[in-house]
């Protein structure tokens, strides 16, 4: 068909005959488009091996069939080459001596780490059975899934022409092929369409061309823009643009071309180059192959499993330092690759310092963020902490965690007193009180129900937290508010939820000092209760905060009128009257409380204000004084008083 003819007729026909030159140069340069895409020389496109003499294809191939073209043992990338409009799959990347684009690459410093396939579909000039992009997209994915280049990590797209606007089709509807292609490398698509195939569409009966008008008057184009904006993750980008005409005609404008080209570096003009003969380099330093090999280079070999980044640290000397805000704060923790990541906590300065998760190594998926928890547990009192955060390949960052310790103290006793008014609200409520009187002394469904309350409070400021470490928390907070026989049965509930986490540091420590404080040498069921040195034991035995006593005159009363809870009751009546300078008072209360049998906090108290023990109140060192908040001032709540 001549198309010259056909161009001038069709013009005629509608009165526009001042845009023939135009279209003279549509018809010529589109067959140009045909006759230009010169099939590989023989044995130039299929090779099993990066090694060795290359393969003849097989005889049944079509020139818009896919194939392999070099394909090796052990490599984890492979190049997916994608023709465009009237193109075929070698054809496309032959230049007229017959060596391909493939061969240079292959000769290339990174030939020997990628392999190679060429996807090919129907894009005929005339007759019917043209894929248009949709139809190309979809037949891509499926054959990249049928002959195996999914089996590899890493999928590289290679687009040109209508072959990019494929390629980020395919990429926007197969979430499993965009998990896997951390590059795409596009030359010449035009991504905001090309004039010469709007004029082009009028008079050839091919969607894809249509598919290619403009964008501002094409809502295929823009729906595609919309999508591939909005598309997570999506790959890094690299693109080469001609800089000559093509028979008299610029196809593929800069502005289209480089529309998408977001990434560092920026678009580069492929020098001497026009539409068809930039993908045909004639030279190993052709731009198209400078271009390829840096984009490879830069996002693929030298892009690791695992980048982790924190945004919320900041960097000093080396180190990153986070700032602690009160007992807890949380912290992310971003896989910024396309690979799946692993992290590791390790090296904790501290046990007092309680890491969650516990259990690492934790993973991450591609660009996927995720927090940890930092928490400061019983008895911290330091100004520094520290731990390493090791990716999977081996990468460490030195963390250092500032905190300010009258803030840590500050945020404990809110925890405290929230806790203590919670209980007392729960066991004022009349089904409640009634339920737990009719215990026996000995049950521990009591404590149970006390250790619940602290898990409530903890799940309700801490929602996003594990189950066990929930209870992890609760048991520090009732084993500060000397309640240590329902942080008993806490930390029981935690090495339920997870043996991993009973088994972390922070919690072994704290499972220790609970296990002094309740006279329970054995917590955990399966796995071992550390022994505390007897130079801790004192500091284990702290009263209430001052501040914390102003709301548990009422829970005192309450406690006493259930018999399972009753001791726990006259220790903090005994705790209340020493804290309102009434001696006597305290010891009749902790002497009352041991009757049924003394826990060790209970003995201790009783030891301290028993001058007969020789362990007078007044022998007690300033900073056992400052845990037992003396003072000589009598505190009423309420209109009761102990004095």
């Amino acid at each position: 068909m001549d198309f010259a003819k056909l161009a001038s007729g069709f013009l005629a026909q509608f009165r526009i005959r001042a845009s023939i030159p135009l279209l003279l140069g549509v018809a010529s340069m589109s067959l140009m488009l045909m006759s230009s895409h010169v099939q590989a020389a023989p044995g130039a496109e299929a090779a099993t091996a990066s090694a060795g003499p290359p393969m003849k294809p097989p005889s049944d191939l079509a020139a818009t069939d896919s194939r392999w073209l070099y394909r090796s043992q052990g490599n984890d990338t492979v190049l997916v080459f994608i023709h465009g409009i009237f193109g075929d799959t070698v054809g496309t990347w032959t230049n007229d001596k017959g060596k391909t684009f493939f061969e240079y690459v292959k000769d290339s410093p990174v030939g020997s780490k990628v392999d190679m396939f060429a996807f090919g579909f129907a894009s005929n000039y005339v007759k019917d059975g043209s894929a248009n992009i949709v139809e190309a997209a979809n037949s891509l994915s499926a054959k990249l899934q049928a002959l195996d280049v999914m089996s590899y990590r890493n999928v590289v797209l290679v687009g040109h022409s209508m072959g990019g606007l494929v390629a980020m089709r395919a990429l926007i509807s197969n979430p499993d092929l965009r998990a896997k292609a951390p590059l795409v490398v596009f030359y010449a698509t035009p991504a905001e369409g090309a004039e010469i195939a709007n004029v082009a569409s009028l008079f050839l009966s091919n969607q894809a061309l249509k598919d290619m008008n403009w964008a501002d008057r094409n809502t295929f184009l823009q729906g595609l823009l919309q999508d591939w904006s909005a598309m997570r993750p999506r790959p890094r980008i690299s693109c080469g643009y001609e800089v000559l005409k093509t028979k008299s005609v610029k196809v593929v404008t800069w502005t289209s071309g480089t529309r998408i080209c977001i990434d560092d570096p920026a678009a580069a003009p492929i020098g001497g180059s026009d539409h068809i003969t930039i993908v045909k380099p004639d030279r190993a330093q052709h731009d198209s192959i400078i271009v390829m090999v840096n984009a490879i280079n830069r996002f693929v070999l030298a892009d690791p499993k695992a980048r982790l980044e924190t945004p919320d640290f900041r960097q000093e000397n080396g180190k990153y330092v986070y700032t602690l805000r009160g007992a807890q704060g949380q912290a992310r923790i971003y896989n910024a690759s396309r690979a799946k990541a692993h992290y590791y906590i390790k090296d904790i300065s501290d046990e007092s310092l309680y890491i969650v998760p516990e259990e690492t190594p934790q993973l991450l998926e591609a660009y996927e963020s995720k927090s940890f928890r930092i928490n400061l547990l019983k008895d911290s009192n330091r100004s520094e902490y520290s731990f390493v955060i090791r990716s999977g390949l081996g990468e460490e960052k030195q963390v250092v965690v500032k905190v300010k310790p009258k803030e840590v103290a500050a945020d404990r006793a809110r925890t405290e007193r929230n806790y203590l008014a919670l209980l007392n609200t729960h066991l004022n409520k009349p089904a409640v009180s009634a339920r737990l009187a009719q215990l026996p002394g000995s049950s521990a469904e009591a404590q149970r129900e006390t250790a619940k309350v602290a898990y409530d409070l903890v799940s309700k400021n801490n929602p996003d937290l594990p189950v066990g470490a929930r209870w992890v928390l609760a048991a520090d907070t009732l084993s500060s508010t000397q309640f240590p026989d329902a942080a008993v049965v806490a930390l029981r509930e935690a090495e339920a939820a997870s043996l991993k986490t009973a088994a972390a540091p922070a919690v072994q420590q704290l499972a220790g000092k609970v296990a002094v404080q309740a006279g329970a040498p054995v917590i955990f069921r399966n796995i071992s209760t550390p022994a505390v040195s007897p130079m801790d034991k004192r500091a284990v035995f702290r009263m209430f905060n001052a501040k914390a006593l102003e709301d548990s005159y009422e829970l005192s009363n309450q406690m006493k009128a259930i018999p399972s809870l009753r001791a726990q009751g006259l220790q903090i009546e005994g705790d209340l009257r020493l804290s309102g300078g009434d001696r006597d008072g305290a010891l009749k209360a902790y002497l009352e409380a041991g009757a049924g049998g003394r826990s060790p906090g209970t003995q201790a108290r009783i030891e301290a204000l028993d001058p007969a023990k020789g362990f007078d109140v007044k022998n007690f060192s300033a900073r056992d004084a400052m845990h037992f908040q003396l003072n000589q001032r009598p505190r009423s709540k309420g209109g009761t008083a102990y004095q």
